[in-house]
């Protein structure tokens, strides 16, 4: 017992990694899979087509918590007795800027890489793999794979010496190829979590795999949240949209969680999950235990997602400091900020779902007809909103602030610009000197990157400053 616990303690030690790849797979039972019976049976139907020899790429597209994940263990489950490849390939948001990081956690446990190796030997293992599974017209398939994987090239292979922009085709014309070589051999289901944290250099693979249409024994199936913009052509991908679950499929959620739960807490659970399976179950978890008021869980994720939105947050607090519907003109007056950057960052706020825009100007997530859902979300958000947060006189001065700290990171930006322009660099230069992605770098320029770090701005600033002004 722990003192002043009412209950005793379990304590756990951490023994070694158990393999799973995420909280579904590490779990020791799953409730049962519940309105999604539509969107199972149009996963195996592809996978039936793809079985054939008719390649299919799916994008799963919903909110956090929605049930996608679930959707794709599912599929897995249902092929684990087929002849098949199952590759599986995780975006983070901690890895956006990275190059290729999906593939190059990927390609580590195929290549059989243990957590102890060292660069060497990795790089051995490497090359051996390259030599069984490639072309011999591939010799730069060894130096151009070591650099998505981050290893150093040694002997006898050398660095390519084409351009950046030449090495870059290559390694996707690369990937590519291995890829097919693979779905050869047997059908293969490839599986990309999370795009809308993928790095730029893994959307570009992406889409070229997608506009090729080549004819292979292949399912793709993608996921993302609904505010992921697809950089290919749209019409090529089936999108299945994953919507809320009606009020008596939650219920029956909650029943198979905990079955122990009274009516009336079962409907208050339905009325705060808002349709989202996994707030529904986490939910059901946590009364059962606990025997105490239903948690804000929706309030936590609505905090967790407006502390991304940078400046934008508090333009959201003024907003609501107005009340559930808004003129922009009076909010300008608030914030203090010309219309350009106040208009960019209610973009943002649109993009993430928190405001809405009408024609008379901008209204809190609400419509003119708004459903019972929509009420219960905008009644969370400004709960979140008014909790405890700032004065309207502290939110004008956190707003002049935040939005001056984005209009001198523009100015920054260009500034940096500039000086890449007059040194002659290309993005690809900057790119090779600094590490930096080259799509990266060109959101990055336009202004498109919401929050970059101090050290990228760092390195971008070294790799465009003459060798001469270090000295």
């Amino acid at each position: 017992m722990v003192p002043g616990s009412a209950r005793p303690l379990e304590v756990f030690r951490v023994d070694r990694e158990s393999g799973a790849k995420n909280r579904l797979e590490a779990a020791a039972t799953l409730t049962p899979l519940i309105g999604r019976k539509d969107q199972i049976d149009a996963l195996l139907s592809a996978w039936q087509d793809a079985r054939q020899g008719a390649r299919r790429i799916v994008l799963l597209s919903g909110d956090a918590g929605i049930g996608k994940s679930r959707l794709v263990l599912t599929l897995k489950d249902a092929l684990r007795e087929q002849a098949c490849l199952v590759h599986e390939l995780r975006c983070f948001p901690e890895h956006s800027q990275s190059p290729f990081h999906p593939l190059a956690a990927l390609l580590g446990p195929t290549l059989g890489f243990s957590p102890n190796d060292i660069p060497e030997a990795r790089f051995a293992r490497l090359a051996a793999y390259v030599e069984t599974h490639y072309s011999k017209a591939d010799r730069d398939a060894v130096p151009l794979l070591a650099r998505v994987l981050s290893l150093p090239t040694l002997a006898p292979y050398r660095d390519s010496a084409a351009s950046p922009q030449l090495q870059r085709e290559r390694t996707l014309a690369i990937l590519l190829e291995r890829l097919h070589a693979m779905a050869a051999q047997q059908p293969i289901l490839l599986v990309v979590e999370d795009l809308q944290w993928a790095d730029p250099s893994t959307l570009e693979l992406l889409t070229l795999f997608i506009a090729q249409q080549r004819t292979a024994p292949m399912l793709a199936v993608l996921t993302s949240r609904p505010d992921f913009q697809p950089p290919w052509q749209e019409s090529l991908v089936s999108t299945l949209p994953l919507k809320a679950l009606a009020e008596e499929e939650t219920a029956m959620l909650i029943a198979a969680v905990a079955p122990e739960i009274a009516p009336a807490t079962v409907r208050r659970i339905v009325e705060r999950a808002d349709g989202i399976p996994l707030f529904a179950e986490e939910l059901a978890r946590e009364v059962a235990v606990n025997d105490q008021a239903i948690p804000s869980t929706l309030q936590d994720l609505l905090a967790a997602r407006l502390d991304t939105l940078g400046a934008a947050k508090i333009i959201a607090q003024s907003a609501a400091s107005i009340g559930r519907e808004f003129s922009v003109d009076l909010l300008r007056r608030i914030v203090h900020c010309d219309e350009t950057a106040l208009a960019q960052q209610l973009r943002r706020l649109q993009d993430a779902g928190i405001v809405r825009s009408e024609a008379t100007g901008i209204l809190h997530t609400m419509s003119a007809k708004p459903s019972r859902a929509q009420r219960r979300r905008h009644e969370t958000v400004e709960q979140e909103f008014h909790k405890g947060h700032l004065s309207l006189r502290e939110i004008q001065q956190a707003a002049s602030v935040s939005l001056a700290a984005y209009q001198i990171l523009q100015e920054v930006l260009v500034g940096l610009r500039k000086k890449r322009t007059a040194e002659g660099l290309s993005l690809d230069d900057v790119a090779l000197a600094s590490g930096i992605d080259k799509a990266y770098l060109s959101r990055l320029e336009n202004g498109k990157v919401a929050n970059p770090t101090f050290e990228t701005l760092y390195r971008y600033a070294v790799a465009i400053t003459p060798i001469r002004s270090l000295r």
